[in-house]
């Protein structure tokens, strides 16, 4: 008997009236796929599109585990069984993947849908599907672009079903990196803006559900991005109200010592967070700024300014991370610190801060905002290098205007000084962009002749000092 007649007559056992045979069989099946004779013959067959193939195994496996689950209440083994079916579907797909010979989508997204769309199928053997989307399907480009949108939307509510209901034997962590796989691919390869919109309840449960979980905050804070990011610039309202929600959650993921691509993570979420409420910086009073609850949006702009203390105080106090963040992941916690203290110099949140100094619980390590002002900023400057560089770079680029001639010439005298006592923690790139930014502010407007002597020793300053570190 041929290896091909031979695996025929094993799969047809699969659906056997005999469950024992159907055991034996599965179980001679998967030691035949843990070979290569198999899994060559199968790949072969698929390419030349004649004979028995992966597609046919993957039918015959698909009846074999809906034939397991016909009895499954009563079936003592039928965990047992579970595993061998899980192991089934994985060497099944993942054979065809490995030889290029995918396995039609449509059967695969039809498969699973028959089970999640069947409580009881479902509750059986659900988590051998949801495996089999999370580690072979999801993440391979054939099956992503032959998806559909009504399949993303499907799936999109599968997810978050799985994610708030308790009938899996799934953790945490594998569901959420089920959900996000879903959102990141779905959302790069297809219109879902509407479908996205109306599930923001359910998302937000989802995360709500499990923040107190460390090991997921990393896809807690990944699901949350890319809802802001792809939902702000047609959802404005919805993402505001979104965010309010979901942000003091986020607040408390926040650590001095967690791992620098986790902030990088947590200030674009802030980034994003905060465009949406005050676009191009727009105040709270100004026409363009959005809540959907401003006293909300005011708590949460108070923690940000928290956070945005801490960072400083961190990254001020450890030299290698100051060197660190200036050259991989500044800019995300520049442009929030700067987006934040503009909020704060225009704003009256001194009275804010105040009262949630008071009431706020007691925590190990809290930090309240000291800077009223840009001349604070400034002055802050002399003595604290880094970040307050890139931090007062970046609010020059977004918020020139609002700073005065006075804070300008300031400004001046302080790089002077720095300039002449050739402090090694400067970033001096940084450092050449903001006083470049400084000195073409201030040359457009009218200022009285002292300010050209504080540019002149600015210019003396630079002449006597290496050429290498300053290059305007």
């Amino acid at each position: 008997m041929s290896l091909e007649s031979s695996l025929r007559e094993i799969c047809a056992n699969l659906t056997s009236i005999r469950a024992t045979e159907r055991k034996k069989s599965a179980e001679t099946l998967k030691d035949m796929l843990s070979r290569s004779a198999v899994p060559s013959l199968l790949t072969d067959n698929t390419r030349k599109k004649s004979g028995y193939s992966w597609n046919h195994l993957f039918g015959d496996i698909n009846d074999f585990i809906i034939k397991e689950s016909e009895k499954y209440e009563t079936n003592k083994n039928f965990y047992a069984i579970l595993g061998l079916s899980t192991s089934l579907l994985n060497l099944c797909v993942s054979g065809a993947n490995k030889g290029s010979t995918y396995i039609k989508c449509d059967s695969i997204v039809v498969a699973c849908f028959n089970i999640f769309n069947d409580n009881r199928l479902r509750k059986a053997v659900g988590d051998a599907y949801y495996t089999l989307l999370y580690k072979h399907v999801l993440n391979i480009d054939h099956y992503i672009g032959f998806m559909s949108p009504a399949s993303w939307e499907s799936l999109l509510d599968t997810c978050i079903n799985l994610c708030l209901t308790n009938t899996s034997q799934l953790d945490n962590l594998t569901k959420l990196k089920l959900l996000w796989l879903v959102l990141k691919k779905s959302s790069g390869n297809c219109q879902l803006i509407l479908p996205l919109r109306d599930s923001l309840v359910g998302l937000k449960k989802c995360l709500l559900r499990v923040e107190q979980d460390k090991k997921v905050q990393d896809y807690v804070m990944e699901i949350t991005f890319l809802l802001l990011e792809v939902l702000s610039p047609e959802c404005r309202k919805y993402v505001c109200e979104f965010s309010e929600s979901i942000l003091p959650s986020i607040f408390k993921f926040y650590e001095q010592s967690m791992d620098t691509k986790k902030k990088l993570l947590l200030f674009r979420i802030l980034h994003v967070a905060i465009s949406v409420h005050h676009p191009l910086g727009k105040l709270s009073s100004e026409e363009g700024s959005m809540a959907n609850n401003w006293v909300d949006w005011n708590k949460c702009k108070l923690s940000i300014l928290e956070i945005v203390c801490l960072e400083m105080s961190f990254v001020h106090r450890s030299t290698k991370q100051s060197a660190y963040y200036a050259t991989q992941y500044c800019d995300s916690f520049y442009v929030v610190s700067a987006l934040i203290y503009y909020q704060v110099f225009n704003e009256d949140m001194q009275h804010r801060i105040d009262e949630i100094s008071e009431n706020a619980p007691k925590r190990q390590k809290r930090s309240f905002n000291k800077l009223k002002s840009f001349k604070d900023l400034v002055e802050e400057l002399r003595s604290q290098h880094e970040p307050i560089v890139g931090i007062i770079y970046v609010y020059l680029k977004h918020f020139d205007g609002s700073v005065s001639t006075t804070d300008y010439v300031e400004l001046i005298k302080v790089a002077e000084l720095l300039i002449q006592n050739q402090n090694s923690n400067i970033n001096w790139n940084e450092f050449s962009g903001m006083v470049c930014l400084a000195i073409e502010c201030l040359t457009k407007r009218r200022y009285d002749t002292q300010s050209d002597e504080h540019l002149i020793a600015l210019w003396n300053a630079c002449v006597s000092f290496p050429p290498h570190i300053i290059v305007w």
